[in-house]
């Protein structure tokens, strides 16, 4: 265990005892928006928006003024985002991320954020893109130098695919 429990970590069993089972679910709802939250404020251009979390563990998308709203999918890809990273922060579990097309609904300023974000939302990120997904971005504020190493897959045919290391 990572010395984390949900807000519990120097309580000990003490902390069971004075709290409920809804309470412990309640502050871990709250610990989990909270954090996502958080993360969501750095990758998102827009402000004015608000993740929440329900009694039910439903995730809406609140404006300034706590009415529910919609957004498009790129906006759906943070939250998405920031939700992972609230996991992680909240339980203390760091794993990796596999991410696949991680800008292909995101706007140039968004993507930017993201990618900067990466690094605070897991030790390890793959990420699955196209060259053309991430080369605007690698070279714009130092960006290319969060990257650890490169891959590249090419397709030989329909059942054999080379994966080899690439310069970018």
């Amino acid at each position: 265990m990572s010395g984390k429990c949900l807000g519990l970590s120097n309580q000990g069993l003490s902390g069971f005892n004075s709290l409920s089972k809804q309470e412990l679910i309640d502050d871990a709802r709250l610990q989990v928006e909270n954090e996502s939250n958080s993360m969501h404020k750095k990758i998102n251009h827009i402000q004015a928006e608000t993740i929440k979390i329900n009694k039910e563990f439903q995730v809406n998308i609140s404006d300034q003024h706590g009415a529910d709203i919609d957004t498009s999918s790129g906006g759906y890809q943070l939250v998405a985002y920031a939700l992972m990273h609230g996991l992680k922060n909240a339980t203390g579990h760091d794993a990796p991320m596999f991410i696949d097309a991680p800008l292909s609904t995101l706007d140039d300023d968004n993507s930017l954020l993201v990618l900067k974000a990466f690094p605070a939302m897991s030790k390890q990120i793959i990420l699955m893109s196209t060259p053309k997904d991430l080369s605007d971005h690698l070279s714009k504020e130092g960006i290319g130098d969060l990257i650890g190493k490169y891959y590249q897959l090419d397709k030989n045919n329909e059942l054999n695919t080379e994966i080899r290391e690439s310069n970018e």
